[in-house]
């Protein structure tokens, strides 16, 4: 009987768990540009509501703590009718017009944005033009279908697109004119696109399919997608409670040295790598072989730590939790009548504890983190004790003890560097 309410207590834990899921959401704002221009004009087209519902959706990311942003995206597009060089300039910069837009309303993290700064959005005048009536429709269509080649055209150091001189002289350039007041103002522009997880609870067990364009090459095949050829996603089926697949990981590796221990004179170097979404393993090993200052006086140590942490946000910032296990070697005094050591030298105290900290980025992109935390714990000790006797290598022996250590045995400032590790399902 009792195994049978265990099942059922575990079955309903399941399930209550299960309906609370994440859900990934997809959202493109962009903003036009005048000609050659790249500033946000909130009085050119629409400029001023898109504008404004950029604000407003970033807004709405800050207050809403059950929203996750995973992915930013953000491309620079230019109209044809300049050099490549230009159009490459103008799309770089507008892409950074946007982004410092962007920016300046919420802070993100460098490993989430993607850039693609040389773009002209070729399928969306393709597209236009299949559904226009022009003229010379299917004569424009054949050249906006030919390979691009770059050729050299009035200036040695400048290259241009060979369809565009051939657009241009379709016609005597009455084509171009047309495609020029049509469709051009519509060319100039900056995209971003906001990949966001929100939970949200499910009375029914639905299946929702997200469709995200692999990489910021495909974005505008995935806006303007070509009838040729298939627009390549990466698809994120949830259902159940639960997500069936993701390809993306935002794991990180950090090296790490705690400073307080630096000014004590003891080296330490650490590695932490991020596990799960809320949990990371870190393993930091502590060395001194010196005195301070004379003999009577050190603090001389070989120490592991290894740590297992719980992180209350998935960007492993802010507080955590940490249980850990410690094993020491030491030769410890203070000045006083007695030098402290374990048992002859090779029984070092072993025991663990727990620990709490808290994290915090220190830079722009996210990389230099500062962390502070406290831990205490158990330890089991076996250690001789010596006379503390100056300029004397070893000192009389005076006796041996065995005892159980509780106390604090972490206290660390330390800074980090973190690297993002490879995202599983290859190239984004």
């Amino acid at each position: 009987m009792a195994l049978r309410k265990c099942c059922i207590a575990l079955i309903l834990l399941v399930f209550s768990v299960s309906i609370l899921h994440s859900r990934e959401n997809r959202t493109e704002m962009y903003v036009n540009f005048r000609v050659n221009s790249v500033v946000i004009d909130t009085s050119y087209l629409d400029n001023a509501s898109r504008a404004k519902e950029i604000v407003s959706f970033l807004r709405s990311i800050r207050q809403n703590p059950s929203v996750e942003l995973l992915e930013v995206a953000f491309c620079g597009a230019a109209s044809p009718e300049g050099s490549d060089e230009l159009n490459s300039d103008l799309a770089r910069e507008r892409l950074s017009a946007l982004e410092k837009l962007v920016r300046s309303q919420i802070d993100i993290p460098e490993r989430l944005i993607t850039r693609n700064d040389r773009y002209i959005p070729w399928n969306y005048l393709k597209a236009e033009v299949e559904k226009s009536d022009l003229k010379y429709r299917d004569e424009i269509l054949r050249i906006l279908n030919e390979e691009p080649v770059m050729v050299k055209h009035h200036h040695p150091n400048r290259k241009v697109d060979h369809r565009v001189l051939k657009l241009k002289q379709l016609d005597r350039g009455s084509a171009w004119l047309e495609l020029y007041q049509q469709y051009f103002a519509h060319m100039r522009n900056a995209y971003v696109v906001f990949v966001t997880s929100e939970k949200v609870a499910y009375d029914s067990y639905e299946d929702n399919t997200v469709l995200i364009p692999e990489s910021i090459e495909d974005l505008y095949d995935f806006v303007y997608p070509k009838k040729e050829k298939k627009t390549r996603t990466r698809k994120i089926r949830t259902g159940g409670g639960r997500i069936i697949a993701r390809e993306s990981s935002d794991n990180r590796l950090y090296l790490k040295s705690n400073a307080i221990a630096l000014g004590l004179g003891i080296v330490n170097a650490a590695v932490e790598v991020d596990v799960a979404q809320h949990l990371s393993i870190t393993v930091p090993v502590y060395y001194s072989a010196w005195n301070y200052f004379k003999s009577t006086v050190k603090f001389r140590c070989l120490q592991f730590q290894p740590e297992l942490r719980y992180w209350v946000d998935e960007q492993k910032t802010g507080f955590f939790a940490g249980a850990h296990l410690g094993v020491s070697s030491y030769n410890f005094a203070f000045g006083g009548d007695y030098r402290f050591q374990d048992h002859d030298g090779v029984t070092p105290a072993i025991g663990g504890g727990i620990s709490l900290g808290y994290r915090v980025p220190i830079s722009k992109d996210s990389r230099w983190l500062v962390e502070f935390a406290l831990g205490a714990g158990a330890y089991s000790l076996n250690f001789d004790m010596f006379r503390n006797t100056l300029n004397v290598k070893d000192g009389e022996l005076v006796s041996t003890h065995r005892m159980t250590h509780v106390g604090l045995d972490q206290a660390q400032i330390t800074f980090s560097y973190a690297f993002d590790l490879k995202r599983k399902g290859g190239k984004r």
